[in-house]
């Protein structure tokens, strides 16, 4: 398990040399290794994985024969899979009041 700050010092982020035990390779590896480096990188890309996952299960089936459907599928890959775009799209027969979403939004 990494040290909870990080592999790096406050001054060095301020100065902006925060991501120098990353970058630049050497030897066609990081400069604290490759196994430090996976273990700093784990949770980022954990959390990226397990927010895909999520908004995947949470969002609502998207009809290809709805006229929202393009607009449906733009906002779940941009990642508004849960919010209230997939809320507006999931009202959905064209109407004007699915314009205006859960929130009164226009």
């Amino acid at each position: 398990m990494p040290r909870a700050p990080g592999p790096t010092t406050m001054a060095m982020r301020q100065s902006g040399l925060g991501t120098s035990w990353l970058f630049p390779f050497v030897d066609g590896a990081p400069p604290i290794g490759w196994e430090a480096a996976s273990a700093y990188l784990s949770l980022p890309v954990a959390l990226v994985l397990v927010q895909w996952a999520s908004s995947l299960v949470t969002s609502p089936p998207i009809d290809p024969k709805d006229d929202n459907a393009s607009t449906q599928y733009a906002l779940l890959v941009r990642g508004g899979g849960g919010g209230a775009g997939a809320a507006v799209g999931a009202e959905g027969s064209g109407s004007g009041a699915s314009r205006h979403g859960v929130h009164g939004w226009v």
